[in-house]
């Protein structure tokens, strides 16, 4: 009588195509698939060829056996297995990414630092750009992680500690979402960084444009309010004015104020061309902002009886605290009749047109606060000329 195999996966190759497998079976043989692992850490051959007498069985693919490993296995276990998965073909087209997701191969980056090179691994496995799936990593943990932040701030680090802005940024490895990422989460330099570099390095201006606003697309929220006036002083945006677009490209409704708030966009004597653009795009909340701060300079800046004989067919420049602004062709009899019907209002609810002024001064605001001055001084002769009609 011949002696009983103490495993399947001890059967012949040969047998193994031709016996089905039973449950406990299986379950014997995965457990054994990771002893055969954790005995041979870094030396795969002996996994390559248990891997050819059962790969095509449910349960001891790739991609099955690659899962039943987890963090008390260590990294090393990951790295054994991908290299003698890698190691199966010779052919320089094999797609190891079809046996194995990449959300896969990941999943061990969430279980700690000690992972984090994994990372390194899988790309050369999957044949993926490294900053597709660092943001991949980014992603996952902000979905499945207990404690997001804290794992993403040490991921952070951990990428960043042997790379250079330059791979980021230029070439096949540049990636505008990584590096949002890596802003939102511990690492607000390198944005400001990006900047120092395409300031100093410009390339296509529709490439730039589109890198910065991808860059920065995670910064309009309140609890980067510092941050984001940070990066609207910097030079990269203050030497040449129609860079600002990158930054109100990416904004939301509360940012655009930010924005408008620290940065004097009519300086730009071509304002209506941007409007007009934020029509065209469909961000009719970025026009009407761009729009109502240029109507509410306008009144700002002008005397009182040329806003009450017309418009300027053209753009006029005007300086105010060392500053200059533009005042063009756009349309202030809609804001002008909005403030009289409020003084009206006012003067019918029997307020003093002191409180009424002030009223005003907080309804009828420029978000650039150097001209808010100018315009509540207009706001009060508007408010007595109406006293006196």
């Amino acid at each position: 009588m011949s002696k009983r195999c103490s495993s399947f996966l001890d059967l012949p190759r040969e047998v193994i195509k031709k016996q089905r497998i039973t449950r406990s079976q299986l379950k014997q043989a995965q457990d054994d698939f990771v002893d055969l692992i954790m005995r041979n850490l870094l030396h795969s051959e002996q996994i390559v060829r248990m891997f050819e007498k059962v790969d095509d069985i449910e349960g001891l693919r790739q991609q099955d056996v690659y899962q039943l490993l987890n963090e008390s296995h260590g990294i090393d276990a990951f790295i054994t297995l991908l290299s003698a998965i890698q190691s199966m073909s010779q052919d320089e087209d094999y797609e190891p990414i079809v046996h194995i997701p990449t959300n896969v191969l990941l999943r061990p980056l969430l279980w700690g630092e000690a992972f984090f090179p994994l990372i390194y691994h899988v790309s050369n496995f999957a044949r993926v750009r490294m900053p597709d799936l660092a943001v991949e990593v980014y992603k996952m943990h902000e979905t499945e992680h207990k404690s997001p932040e804290q794992s993403l701030v040490a991921f952070t680090q951990f990428i960043n500690s042997d790379t250079h802005i330059e791979y980021w940024t230029t070439g096949y490895n540049a990636s505008a979402e990584a590096l949002s990422f890596m802003i939102k989460y511990g690492n607000p330099d390198i944005g400001i960084q990006v900047l120092d570099r395409f300031l100093m390095y410009p390339t296509q201006y529709d490439f730039d444009f589109q890198f910065i606003t991808d860059v920065f697309s995670q910064i309009h929220n309140e609890d980067s309010i510092s941050y984001l006036v940070r990066v609207i002083h910097h030079p990269y945006f203050q030497s040449d004015i129609i860079r600002i677009t990158t930054l109100l490209d990416g904004a939301n409704e509360w940012s655009v104020k930010v924005i408008l708030s620290h940065f004097n966009v009519l300086r730009y004597h071509h304002i209506d061309y941007i409007i007009r653009r934020y029509k065209k795009f469909n961000l009719k909340f970025i026009a009407h902002a761009l729009t109502r701060e240029a109507v509410l300079s306008h009144i700002a800046l002008v005397p009182l009886d040329e806003l009450e004989v017309g418009n300027y067919m053209d753009f006029v420049r005007k300086e105010h605290e060392g500053e200059r602004f533009t005042v063009y062709a756009v349309s202030v009899t809609n804001v002008l009749e909005e403030i009289g019907s409020r003084i009206q209002q006012y003067l019918d609810a029997g307020l003093p047109k002191d409180v009424i002024t002030i009223n005003l001064s907080f309804e009828f605001m420029t978000c650039y606060p150097k001209l808010q001055p100018l315009l509540e001084k207009k706001l009060a002769q508007i408010v007595k000329a109406h006293e006196e009609d």
